[in-house]
């Protein structure tokens, strides 16, 4: 007889860096090499550069279920 109560809410974690990356590129079907910064930078122009990861939900009260990148 027990009821429950959730709520959205946001959360934030230390990230591994190169294991983020090398998750990101499996999933892309790119090519594993051993220098992951390396290939990241060469295909895609970005530099690794992560120490925390925001876990944000899809929603929340104050924008009552309606997109966030809306224009």
């Amino acid at each position: 007889m027990g009821f429950r109560i959730t709520r959205q809410d946001f959360a934030k974690a230390t990230c591994d860096g190169e294991q983020l990356t090398k998750s990101f590129l499996y999933h892309l079907n790119a090519k594993m090499e051993t220098d992951i910064p390396g290939v990241l930078n060469e295909r895609y122009e970005v530099k690794l550069n992560v120490s925390q990861l925001f876990i944000l939900p899809s929603f929340n009260q104050f924008l009552e279920g309606r997109s966030i990148n809306e224009r």
